[in-house]
């Protein structure tokens, strides 16, 4: 049994339609066509059996619109249902939406009206989908001219599901927009490890991927402990309260000697020895890295130490804001530095370190604009061996995808560093 892990949506009309005084058979389309080219691709089809023109749209169809890593949408008839599917798509999807559309053919035409023979569908792109890229198809009885179609179809699907690039109107032109919606966490079997080579394509011994899921599902139990942590931080290292959900929060309540009991400051051990390390400071300059030891956490989850980086800093009255994208790129190289002069120096033992996606929380940063400049900071600083780390340097950097989305995010961009031959897939899952 094949198991499906890439879902496909067809956004398109539903049984047989008005198109150019052509009567078109949309469900044979879907059949012929975008079903078999959404297969060809590797994906799992997606389509609603209900014709919902001019109906309700279904709670379930947006949790399809949201959660499809790509959607197909077939424009060849102005259904008002599928252009707000589409809106909906592109409102919540930077990228992966192919827009099709059928020019016509010798197949499909349901009309006794109409003669055998080829025919052509003369369209009117509609002004405000008019800059978006089209796939044209048409629908040929020859199934090996079909198939020239589906192939072309299902490279694009694949293309854009491997793509960082936005095809997504809204995310193009509607400056500094952050969607903020409900993520739940990623099944742990999505992680992936890649190893980093050089020039000449082989590897150099350092390792880069991601963990998906909550950090504190990283347990020792299910091989997935990582050695060090790194907390995104505020530059006034006011670690959050262990009701909210956060990485410094969780961090704040599993690295607790006593949760029920936080109130007392000898239990909320990592805020304590965080106020420590900044030696009566009250804040820290931005992007600046704070270590302390992990409290429980390092019975529990073997964390040897937090590294807490100053990623965005407050503003009166107007709450957090991230630092830039070259700023945090700056913290990945200079939070590895940091863990490297430790192991330099003795004070810890570890060959693995796991970043946050920085700024996805309340600062609203978009994480597909800084991942990719993230991960390469991180494959520059490893390719950088400390001669006097020779036998115990960091030897694996991870980046936390907590949702399914980030998960997606993940594999774009991996996919793509790896086209550029600096990393090869491992056999780590």
């Amino acid at each position: 049994m094949k198991i499906w892990r890439r879902r496909c949506m067809a956004i398109m009309p539903y049984g047989t339609k008005d198109v150019d005084g052509k009567r078109i058979d949309f469900d044979l389309i879907y059949e012929e066509y975008i079903e078999r080219a959404i297969e060809e691709a590797g994906f799992l089809p997606l389509r609603t059996d209900q014709d919902r023109d001019g109906g309700p749209i279904s709670p379930k169809m947006f949790q399809q619109i949201f959660e499809s890593e790509v959607a197909v949408a077939d424009v060849t008839y102005d259904n008002p249902n599928v252009y707000y599917e589409l809106g909906v798509r592109h409102a919540l999807k930077k990228h992966g939406t192919v827009l099709v559309s059928c020019k016509g053919g010798d197949y499909g035409i349901v009309s006794s009206k109409d003669e055998a023979g080829n025919f052509d569908i003369n369209l009117n792109t509609p002004f405000d989908t008019r800059d978006i890229v089209h796939l044209y198809y048409r629908i040929l009885r020859k199934k090996k001219d079909r198939k020239t179609y589906i192939n072309e179809l299902a490279a694009h699907i694949v293309g854009r599901y491997e793509s960082t690039r936005t095809d997504s109107p809204v995310f193009s032109y509607v400056d500094n927009y952050a969607l903020a919606g409900k993520a739940r966490p990623a099944r742990q079997i999505r992680d992936r490890t890649f190893n980093i080579l050089d020039k000449s394509g082989k590897p150099i011994g350092k390792k880069i991927g991601f963990k998906s899921g909550h950090i504190s599902q990283l347990t020792p139990e299910y091989g997935r402990a990582v050695d060090f942590w790194v907390n995104s931080e505020n530059n006034s290292m006011q670690m959050a309260r262990v009701y909210e959900a956060s990485i410094s929060s969780t961090i704040r309540s599993l690295g607790a000697h006593d949760l029920d009991d936080l109130v007392l400051e000898k239990s909320d051990t990592i805020q304590v020895e965080l106020r420590k390390a900044m030696k009566g400071r009250r804040t820290v300059e931005a992007g600046e890295i704070v270590v302390t030891p992990s409290g429980k956490l390092l019975d529990t989850h073997r964390v040897q130490a937090i590294f807490h980086a100053a990623s965005v800093t407050g503003i009166i009255g107007k709450g957090w804001r991230s630092l830039g994208t070259d700023d945090l790129s700056d913290i990945v190289i200079r939070t590895i530095d940091e863990a490297r002069k430790l192991l330099v120096e003795g004070a810890y033992q570890g060959k693995s370190i796991v970043f946050p996606m920085f700024g996805t929380g309340q600062a609203g940063v978009d994480p597909s604009k800084m991942l990719r400049q993230l991960v390469e900071a991180a494959i520059i600083k490893l390719s950088q061996t400390r001669i006097d780390l020779k036998e115990g340097d960091l030897e694996t950097v991870y980046f936390l995808a907590y949702s399914k989305d980030h998960v997606s995010l993940m594999r774009r961009v991996f996919s793509d560093i790896k086209k550029d031959g600096l990393i090869e897939k491992t056999d780590d899952l």
